[in-house]
């Protein structure tokens, strides 16, 4: 009778891991389940260590929502350097909507492990079980793994220990949605308990994920539009700096068209990058890069759709003119081509239209 030899299965090499994913782009990983297990126990040792609000360096760079479109977390890397060098800040949504949510969370996930101090993860609204069991991320498991219920609950496991927010240079506020009526000093943040399994019971924590800046609003209102959290207006977010002993708020959850707005006279600024988000919006994605001396510079990233999509727009102002004899409306305003831009010669950013996410 023959015997079959069995070997241990070896460690999780997360350098190599890494270098992998790196050089085949964006592509479909065949993963082996065993090191996706490894790797989220690895990362919940991480996170557990972590407080609900840490603070980080400059400087860094600083990404919005991913969505699992890896291409966008693969260019990301090209323009504003290798995450082996640089430092980034994730606002959240790496998951759900896109077709490559497990990419992305597992190359992000790997290199927090394996630069701790260099790669910084928030959560997002997406980053709670009763939303990415409904926006993808779920099948995209149960169409990929045999045990994917056990590596879905342990996904969330993970994503209940990851902070909600961070201070860079304890100056500039950063978290995935926006601020709180319920934020009256930043230890509100730094005393929430983890884990969160659900946020509905936590207000803070839900305006962390969840809340939305809204022009022509005064202070703090209901979100009828998300029917959870608030919205806030800019006399808000100004008293909100001056009680937190703060110089700005950048925040993403919402896909703008040029991958970044401002609001608030430029003090708070929302960061999105995924481009492309939709058929509707054809945005660029962008990345917020901050300064040793925390000035904020951007970098864009025009999807290819963009000039055809702007086209077609025009045209139907043109209709539109044309139809109720009125001046259109220039919608889209004005394009800066430069890749980098200063944020002192960014102009028009502040009341673009918002992608709701």
């Amino acid at each position: 009778m023959s015997e079959t030899a069995t070997f241990p299965r070896e460690p999780l090499k997360l350098s190599r891991f890494i270098k992998k994913h790196l050089i085949l782009g964006d592509v479909k990983i065949d993963y082996d389940y065993r090191d996706i297990f490894e790797l989220l126990d690895r990362a919940l040792v991480v996170f557990q260590k972590c407080p609900a609000l840490v603070d980080v360096p400059a400087p860094i760079n600083v990404c919005g929502d991913i969505h699992g479109q890896y291409r966008d977390l693969m260019w990301i890397f090209s323009a504003c350097g290798m995450p082996y060098k640089n430092r980034y800040l994730f606002l959240g949504d790496y998951v759900d909507r896109g077709p490559r949510s497990l990419e992305v969370i597992v190359l992000l996930l790997s290199l927090k492990v394996q630069f701790p101090k260099s790669i910084f993860l928030l959560r997002g609204n997406h980053e709670l079980k009763n939303i990415n069991k409904v926006y993808g991320f779920f099948k995209e498991l149960q169409s990929r793994f045999n045990c994917y219920l056990k590596l879905y609950d342990k996904f969330n496991e993970v994503f209940a220990e990851m902070p909600l927010a961070a201070t860079i240079r304890g100056k500039i506020l950063c978290m995935h949605g926006g601020l709180s009526p319920s934020l009256k000093k930043l230890d509100d943040i730094r005393q929430l308990k983890k884990p969160l399994v659900s946020v509905k019971e936590c207000p803070l924590a839900q305006d962390l994920l969840w809340s939305d800046p809204q022009p022509g609003v005064e202070g703090f209102k209901p979100n009828k539009v998300r029917a959870v959290s608030h919205v806030f207006g800019e006399d808000a977010v100004e008293a909100k700096l001056k009680q937190l002993d703060l110089g700005m708020v950048i925040r993403a959850h919402q896909a703008v068209e040029f991958g970044y707005a401002f609001f608030a006279k430029r003090r708070l600024i929302t960061v999105f990058s995924a481009s492309e988000y939709n058929s509707d919006l054809c945005n660029f994605a962008a990345v917020a890069q901050i300064d040793k001396e925390l000035q904020v510079s951007f970098t864009q990233f025009k999807p290819a759709g963009y000039d055809a999509h702007r086209r077609k727009m025009e045209k139907l102002r043109e209709r539109e003119y044309t139809q109720d004899n009125e001046g259109p409306l220039d919608l889209l305003g004005n394009l800066d081509s430069t890749q980098q831009e200063e944020l002192d010669d960014s102009s028009g950013m502040d009341d673009k239209t918002q992608e709701q996410d």
